[in-house]
């Protein structure tokens, strides 16, 4: 199946599963790995600012794909797809994650503050870096523990645990 097709098949289960309102299934068992990722609101790819395990490699992501929806009065719904660099290899994963704010009346308008946390899933969808071709884990980001880049609309570190195979 090409990348493409792969891409598509996954925001496909996506957003199935949001609709369902339940999240892609548990990893495969095999090698504990982590990445966390300042993710920067800009064009262009974020840095990975630790890794471990078969994911030490990879070094930043860029966004292919991504949407948030209003998936009930106070709760948004992330999903998407990102491409991690990992020297001369790349792994691409899926992603999906909520966050629930008490106060949300209108979607495009975040309450004053910040501190905000999403909570999801993340999976393997292709892969060339060795060692890597299925798996995933948990995502959980906080906009509390991010460095802000000039020019930037805003940011996340986006950590992601689980196993790879």
């Amino acid at each position: 199946m090409r990348t493409t097709s792969r891409v598509a098949a996954a925001l496909s289960a996506a957003g199935v599963a949001v609709a369902l309102g339940c999240l892609p299934a548990d990893a495969a068992v095999g090698t504990k790995t982590m990445f966390t990722v300042d993710t920067q609101f800009v064009d262009g790819p974020s840095d990975i600012v630790a890794a471990s395990g078969p994911l030490s490699a990879c070094t930043q992501v860029s966004d292919v794909e991504g949407a948030g929806d209003l998936r009930t009065h106070n709760q948004l719904v992330f999903s998407g797809v990102k491409v991690l660099s990992c020297g001369t290899a790349s792994v691409t994963v899926g992603y999906q994650a909520f966050i629930t704010l008490p106060a949300l009346q209108n979607p495009a308008v975040l309450p004053a503050g910040g501190g905000f946390k999403t909570f999801g899933t993340w999976w393997v969808i292709d892969s060339t870096l060795a060692g890597v071709s299925s798996g995933g884990g948990t995502l959980m980001g906080d906009s509390r523990t991010c460095t802000l880049d000039p020019g930037s609309d805003g940011c996340i570190t986006d950590l992601f645990r689980g196993t790879v195979s």
